[in-house]
């Protein structure tokens, strides 16, 4: 049996994972973005050769992170669960903003309460043409 390419003792219950697509922030493109339940926390995982080179938590402690998905503008949209909030990470340089070195890499801007989750985010591709874990082409 092939053994995971990661994973995290103690858990960090991941609760969805996505490939970066888009150009908003192109250091990141074909990496994974893991949410986490438990954890409370986004992470960027750099994958080379089908081997994780590198993680990085892009932000931790705002809430539950229940989804995350790259959107067809290219940012990035998250569903926190607790509070029940999607928010737009949103790159402090193109947002206007000088970038200070102890600053994040990105920024989280609610975009409101949530009242169902799915509808408020990209639409996922269907279980029958769901992506393989593989980086898009």
């Amino acid at each position: 049996m092939e053994q995971p390419v990661v994973y995290w003792v103690p858990s960090i219950a991941v609760c969805a994972i996505d490939f970066y697509t888009g150009d908003r922030f192109p250091r990141w493109r074909n990496d994974l973005l893991v949410s986490s339940l438990a954890a409370e926390e986004l992470r960027r995982v750099v994958l080379d050769s089908g081997k994780s080179t590198k993680q990085e938590v892009l932000f931790k402690g705002i809430g539950r992170v229940r989804d995350v998905v790259s959107g067809p503008d290219g940012l990035v949209y998250v569903a926190f669960n607790g509070p029940d909030r999607v928010a737009r990470l949103v790159h402090p340089l193109r947002a206007g903003r000088l970038r200070r070195a102890s600053a994040a890499p990105v920024e989280v801007r609610s975009l409101g309460k949530l009242r169902k989750t799915r509808r408020a985010l990209p639409r996922r591709m269907s279980p029958a043409g769901a992506r393989s874990l593989s980086p898009p082409r």
